[in-house]
């Protein structure tokens, strides 16, 4: 419930789904920002867990990373996806 699942792909896409539930919605790095900011006034507990496939571009990682520094996110999980 306190978790933003971030999970970027080797398209350029960011799947984004929200705590236990598996509806996953599909974002561009640059719509993060703003998702973060809607999110985080409706629940300031919140935690972003971004998740990146191993054959995704270390880029986009590195472009979600900076649009949650942007929007002001203070707990951040980095993790790498399983083959």
């Amino acid at each position: 419930r306190n978790i933003l699942h971030l999970i970027v792909q080797p398209s350029g896409i960011i799947g984004v789904r929200r705590g236990p539930s598996q509806d996953v919605r599909q974002f561009r790095p640059e719509d993060i920002e703003g998702l973060w900011r809607q999110e985080v006034a409706a629940n300031p507990n919140l935690i972003a867990e971004v998740k990146t496939h191993p054959d995704s571009d270390y880029r986009l990682t590195l472009d979600v990373l900076d649009a949650l520094k942007s929007a002001g996110a203070e707990r951040i999980s980095l993790q790498s996806l399983e083959n």
